[in-house]
């Protein structure tokens, strides 16, 4: 099944829908859909698409859940800003690497923000030279086409927002008098959009810190997104961190 992931489906279906789960969502570009000729379906034709009621048998109270997900599973990542990302990984991220997992569910609260709104948390580093943990976006869910288009094996990596790459795009990447406009801090919300839905994808140069870098484009509206990712594939955080982005008009 092919699912538009801004259906309500999702809100409450986002695998793993229980301990064991197995499941995965991998992300289609519209020209993959296309190309595929794949008509997206709709959460009314969806399995598993009803409620179910059950009845604690501690407590004697009546539970609706959606068919198929078991309790406490009945939400997407992300969906609530203010769930704890150590909670969230301890009940919804189990299918994830081993070694990923572990990292999460021991630390990753105390070196990332799981909660700032993106528009918040760039203004925040913008208007300060404070340090800040870097704003977490989600997971890498397009890794089979990412591995595809550039042969790096991506799956269970984080996406990351840094402090600096705010900072260096105020710094570098302004208006330039031709067709390079100023950066806002609510363009970095597209940020998952030009990654997930690229229009095209290249390894670029290594980073100063000699990793593999994701030169990354996509047009939204008539602008063109320029996003540069540094792989980061460190045992504790594996991630996709943003370095830059310049957008053309």
């Amino acid at each position: 099944k092919v699912l538009r992931h801004d259906d309500p489906w999702w809100s409450t279906h986002y695998p793993p829908s229980g301990f064991g789960c197995r499941c995965f969502v991998e992300t289609l570009a519209e020209r993959d859909i296309e190309r595929l000729g794949i008509t997206p379906t709709t959460g009314a034709a969806m399995p598993f698409n009803r409620t179910i009621e059950q009845v604690n048998k501690r407590t004697g109270e009546i539970i609706t859940l959606p068919q198929g997900v078991d309790k406490g599973w009945d939400y997407a990542p992300g969906a609530g800003v203010d769930t704890a990302l150590r909670d969230l990984v301890a009940r919804k991220l189990i299918g994830y690497p081993p070694a990923i997992a572990k990292a999460l569910s021991v630390g990753l609260n105390r070196w990332v923000d799981a909660t700032t709104p993106v528009v918040a948390f760039v203004e925040k580093v913008l208007a300060t030279n404070s340090p800040a943990d870097p704003l977490w976006l989600g997971f890498v869910e397009n890794f089979t086409t990412l591995q595809e288009n550039t042969g790096l094996e991506l799956r269970g990596y984080l996406v990351l927002l840094p402090e600096q790459a705010p900072r260096h795009a105020r710094k570098h990447h302004q208006w330039d008098g031709g067709d390079q406009r100023e950066i806002v801090p609510a363009d970095y919300a597209h940020i998952t959009q030009v990654l997930s839905d690229f229009d095209t994808i290249k390894q670029g140069d290594s980073s100063r810190h000699g990793q593999a870098t994701l030169v990354v484009q996509k047009k939204i509206g008539s602008e063109t997104y320029r996003c540069v990712f540094e792989v980061q594939p460190g045992k504790r955080s594996r991630s996709l961190a943003l370095v830059s982005m310049v957008i053309k008009i």
